[in-house]
């Protein structure tokens, strides 16, 4: 259900409204936009008489939401999502955010050589992987946490952001300190015991749709992520205030139908998640470079 309040409803009346719906049994998702509040409730609420919220003081309207994915919709926030980081890039806004670098870091030569092409070319953001899911259980698999202190070391030295792909669970921890976003790889787009424990984390999250994934897979897919911490005041943990990252949607290149072919972009797929969901297709542009 979206409860959507009044523009000059005060913290007050606000509060009372997250205490009702507690009380109704659902956790309160809160979105405060330039002008506008907007609560929603994530949970049992077939049985919840919407009319006793529309009587509340500051209450706008009330309506549910028909939708598998409550979170992730334009309905909970229709202005969309901007994704700010410490560097001053954003994802989501009105400018191209360019996220590149290595497929695998293998030195210090190369994620430094990297990580000055990509701020010379003006761009915000340094992924590289550290943990590699290779289809040869006989290939390179990555340097791990060592890498990711080289890739980390390159990016501040060049001023940009670190973007790497966490494979498991217990990654997550070893991760935090090197890495600004995290991604979760298109193996991984259903891994939903890893997509729970991420949003839990207080850092945006990357995630690329499945080679197979359908568009309706990927939209709740990241419904996991979002709903991954029962937030109370301005996408808290309960009544502590606590700033989370956000969502990035990355959408796959479907497979050729040549054998040895590589990825291609498919535009018309782009439009339809665009609309629902509300991280914007103005995402980002991801570039892999390599030496030749």
């Amino acid at each position: 259900m979206i409860v959507a309040m009044q523009e000059k409803a005060t913290e007050e009346q606000i509060d009372a409204v997250i205490d009702r719906m507690v009380e109704a049994g659902v956790n309160v998702h809160r979105t405060t936009g330039a002008s506008q509040t907007i609560l929603a409730g994530v949970g049992p609420t077939a049985g919840v008489d919407l009319r006793k919220f529309e009587l509340l003081a500051g209450v706008l309207y009330v309506h549910r939401i028909t939708a598998p994915y409550k979170l992730a919709g334009r309905a909970f926030r229709p202005e969309g999502t901007v994704v700010e980081f410490p560097n001053g890039s954003t994802i989501g806004g009105q400018q191209v955010a360019i996220i590149a670098g290595p497929c695998a870091i293998e030195s210090r030569e190369q994620i430094f050589a990297i990580a000055k092409c990509v701020k010379d070319a003006g761009g915000g953001f340094l992924r590289g992987g550290a943990f590699k899911p290779r289809s040869s259980p006989y290939a390179f698999q990555g340097l791990g946490i060592p890498g990711l202190e080289l890739m980390h070391e390159a990016a501040e030295a060049h001023g940009l952001m670190t973007v790497s792909e966490v494979m498991e669970i217990s990654q997550i921890e070893a991760m935090l300190p090197y890495v600004d976003c995290f991604q979760v790889g298109a193996r991984n787009m259903q891994n939903f015991n890893l997509l729970r424990e991420l949003g839990q984390v207080r850092k945006p999250i990357l995630l690329k749709r499945g080679i197979a994934g359908t568009i309706e897979e990927l939209l709740l897919s990241s419904e996991y992520i979002l709903s991954g911490t029962s937030c109370r005041i301005c996408r808290s943990l309960a009544i502590r205030r606590m700033e989370r990252g956000g969502g990035i949607w990355c959408r796959r290149w479907p497979r050729r139908r040549w054998r040895r072919g590589q990825m291609r972009l498919s535009w018309r797929s782009i439009p339809t998640p665009t609309r629902r969901l509300r991280m914007r297709r103005r995402r980002f542009t991801s570039i892999s470079l390599r030496s030749w």
